[in-house]
């Protein structure tokens, strides 16, 4: 069965984090693809150890301490604040 890839908004919320306990009972079901966050860096920072998403969107405070503890291992950053437009 193909992975089902998930992109989870607040992923260090309380919905997020429950998210994201089922996909970890169902590893061979999806892929985390995108995880945001807005300012709960440090476990954002162990979700993308965990999950190796291929983007991630925090505030800009968020994102220069990500850069600065070199945690993104191929992660595409992006500033929640920033429009795609």
């Amino acid at each position: 069965m193909k992975k089902q890839n998930v992109v989870i908004l607040g992923s260090t919320g309380t919905i997020g984090l429950n998210t994201l306990k089922v996909i970890d009972q169902f590893p061979d079901a999806f892929n985390v693809f995108c995880l945001t966050a807005y300012n709960n860096v440090d476990l954002l920072e162990q979700q993308i150890k965990k999950y190796h998403p291929k983007y991630v969107a925090v505030q800009p405070s968020g994102m220069e301490h990500i850069k600065r503890n070199g945690r993104l291992s191929g992660v595409k950053l992006f500033d929640v604040n920033s429009s795609l437009e």
